[in-house]
């Protein structure tokens, strides 16, 4: 194979250790078929969801590939964005995402003010991490949370203070 080390891996092996979910295991040539589209596939294939412009590309959906590349910050911020219209839907909920490439507007705080809950992905360095706000009425008003999978990594870095400051910073 070619000079690139991440396209220079052993496709059954990746195959082998993608979790599965409990209702549905995938047979091993179809993990290694669609590992291998996307590994090997052009970087500049559309995945386009039906709802709206918002373009995944192949280069994204990688990054969903163990040891291939790290998590990339459009599928964390679709995830998060699909998660936040389900909810609003499924429960009457107000709820919106600051992904962490959209652009900020000036008048962006006045707008989510008016929204019970704010999801804010944060990434340190490779490490994803979710601060959720909680701006608007009921018992969790003024409430920051911070969502680890890995505390111990993080604990010291990032408290809601933190996450506050940072807000504060790219708000301007």
């Amino acid at each position: 194979m070619g000079g690139n080390r991440q396209t220079s891996l052993d496709l059954p092996g990746i195959g082998r250790r993608l979790p599965t979910g409990p209702s549905w295991k995938p047979h091993a040539s179809f993990q290694r078929g669609l590992t291998s589209s996307l590994v090997y596939g052009r970087d500049d294939t559309i995945i386009a969801p039906a709802r709206e412009v918002r373009f995944l590309y192949r280069r994204d959906l990688i990054t969903l590939v163990p040891h291939v590349k790290h998590l990339g910050d459009k599928i964390i911020n679709e995830y998060l964005h699909c998660l936040a219209h389900y909810t609003n839907a499924q429960n009457s909920r107000n709820i919106t995402l600051i992904g962490s490439m959209d652009p900020v507007a000036r008048d962006l705080l006045k707008r989510l003010a008016r929204f019970s809950t704010i999801l804010v992905p944060i990434k340190v360095r490779t490490h994803w991490l979710l601060a959720v706000l909680y701006p608007g009425h009921g018992r969790a008003k003024g409430q920051v949370k911070v969502y680890d999978s890995h505390p111990n990594w993080t604990k010291k870095v990032i408290t809601a203070s933190n996450v506050l400051q940072f807000l504060e910073s790219r708000l301007g």
